[in-house]
C-alpha cells in the first residue's frame, strides 16, 4: 500500500504566493495566475469508477486494448515499456513510474523522484518492475545511485522545466520491455490533441481523486490533452520554449475548465483577437467517453504518449478548483489530487534542450529523423489551487 503521511505532506509545506488566487492577463495569449502552492512530492491516473481494478483503465501485458478502448488508435501499440520504480533514498522509501527508452539501457523519469529539495540526488539503489509475459509485476533490475543522471539545471523545485532524470542500466531490458522514441515533430501537432498517459500511481474515480492505493500494483492508462505551456506560473497557449506542458481534468461543465478560467473564461475579450486558440484553452474534454483522467501519488515519471512517442514526464500536479471536492481521508483534507478540476504539469520534451537532453541517452541509429514520422497537423492543441509534486510515498 502506498501512503504519504501527513505529517510529510504537509510539514514541509511551503505557501510561496497568497492563499486566494489572483489572476493578470498578460497578452492575448498568454496569462499568469497564483495560488498557495504546496511544496509535496506526489502522482496516480485516476479512474472514472468502478474500483481500483476498473477494466477499462488497467492495461495488460501485450496489449493496448483493454477491451473498452483501443490505445492503437493514438499509435499505442502496448505500454510494456512503462516501469514502475521502487526508490530507497536517504530520506525514505518511495514510488514513481518511468519508461524504457530506445536502445533499452535507460529509463526515463521525473528528477524529484531522485533528487531532493534541492535538487541534489540522494537515491541509494532503484529496483526497476516492470509487468511482462507472466502479467504480473516484477523486478527486471536494480540500479544504485550513481547510475542515476539529473536533468543540469534541475533546483528541485516544485514546477520546474528540467524535472527529468535518466537512470542508466548495464544490461538490455528484457526484450518484452517496449523501447520508446521522443517525439521529434512540430510542437503545433501536439496541443489540443488527444494524448496518452499512463502510470503506477494511486487511483480512484475523478470525483475524488487518488484517493484509493493501487493495491494490485497494476498500471493504468487513459486519455487526456495539454491545453498550454508553461513557466513558473506564466502560461502561453502558442510558446513552446516554455518547458512544462499543462493540462487539466474536465467533466463537461465550463465551471470545472480550469484552463479556461485562467484565460478569463469563453467571454474574455483576448477571444475576438485569437478566435482559433479559443477552442484550445476553452474544451471540456477528450471525445472519447469516459477516458479523461488526471494524475495521482506514483505516476512521477510517467510518459505522456502522443503517437506512441513520448512528448512529456509528469512532473506535479495541482488541486482542485471545484468547492464540491470531497473529503479526502488520507491527508484529512480536501485536497482532490487528480479529480476534476485539478491541474497537471509534465515536463515538456518539445523543449528544444529538454529533448536534446533526453535524446542524448540514446544510440545514434535509435533516433528517428522528423521526416520518418507521419504526422497530423489539426488544431493547435490557474486560478492554481495548489501545486504538488507527485511521487508516492512506499
Amino acid at each position: 500500500m502506498l501512503r504519504s503521511p501527513l505529517s510529510r505532506l504537509l510539514g514541509a509545506a511551503m505557501l510561496t504566493s497568497s492563499a486566494a488566487a489572483t489572476l493578470v492577463a498578460q497578452s492575448a495569449t498568454e496569462a499568469t495566475a497564483t495560488g498557495t502552492e504546496l511544496n509535496t512530492p506526489l502522482i496516480t491516473v485516476p479512474e472514472a469508477g468502478g474500483g481500483p481494478s476498473a477494466q477499462r483503465y488497467s492495461t495488460t501485458y501485450g496489449t493496448a486494448n483493454n477491451g473498452i478502448y483501443n490505445f492503437g488508435a493514438q499509435g499505442m501499440s502496448n505500454f510494456d515499456g512503462v516501469v514502475r520504480l521502487s526508490i530507497a533514498r536517504a530520506d525514505g522509501n518511495f514510488s514513481c513510474t518511468g519508461a524504457v527508452l530506445q536502445g533499452g539501457r535507460h529509463i526515463l523519469t521525473a528528477a524529484h523522484c531522485l533528487a531532493n529539495s534541492a535538487g541534489a540526488n540522494v537515491t541509494n539503489q532503484v529496483s526497476i518492475q516492470g509487468i511482462g509475459p507472466t502479467n504480473t509485476l516484477a523486478s527486471f533490475y536494480t540500479a544504485q545511485g550513481t547510475a542515476i543522471s539529473i536533468r543540469d539545471g534541475y533546483s528541485g523545485a516544485v514546477v520546474s522545466e528540467r524535472d527529468l532524470a535518466v537512470i542508466s542500466m548495464t544490461s538490455d531490458a528484457p526484450l518484452w520491455a517496449t523501447r520508446y522514441s521522443i517525439y521529434n515533430g512540430p510542437a503545433s501537432a501536439v496541443l489540443g490533441q488527444a494524448t496518452v498517459m499512463s502510470g503506477f500511481g494511486r487511483t480512484g474515480p475523478t470525483s475524488e481523486g487518488d484517493s484509493r492505493s493501487n493495491t494490485g500494483n497494476l498500471r493504468r492508462a487513459g486519455l487526456n490533452r495539454f491545453d498550454a505551456y508553461r513557466r513558473g506560473n506564466s502560461y502561453s497557449l502558442t510558446n513552446s520554449s516554455l518547458g512544462i506542458l499543462f493540462g487539466d481534468v474536465d467533466d463537461g461543465l465550463a465551471a470545472n475548465d480550469r484552463i479556461c478560467n485562467i484565460y478569463g473564461g469563453t467571454s474574455h475579450p483576448r477571444w475576438s483577437v485569437i478566435p482559433q486558440l479559443l477552442p484550445q484553452a476553452c474544451n471540456t474534454g477528450v471525445a472519447e467517453p469516459f477516458m479523461e483522467v488526471g494524475i495521482g501519488r506514483g505516476d512521477s515519471g510517467g510518459a505522456a504518449f502522443f503517437g506512441g512517442q513520448i512528448v512529456g514526464v509528469a512532473s506535479f500536479g495541482e488541486l482542485s478548483i471545484n468547492p464540491a471536492c470531497p473529503f479526502n481521508p488520507d491527508f484529512g483534507l480536501n485536497l482532490c489530487v487528480g479529480a476534476i478540476g485539478s491541474g497537471f504539469g509534465y515536463t515538456s520534451l518539445l523543449e528544444e534542450s529538454n529533448r536534446d537532453w533526453v535524446q542524448s541517452f540514446i544510440p545514434a541509429q535509435q533516433v528517428p529523423e522528423p521526416a520518418t514520422m507521419t504526422l497530423t497537423l489539426v488544431g493547435l492543441l490557474g486560478l492554481g489551487a495548489a501545486a504538488r509534486r507527485r511521487r508516492a510515498t512506499a
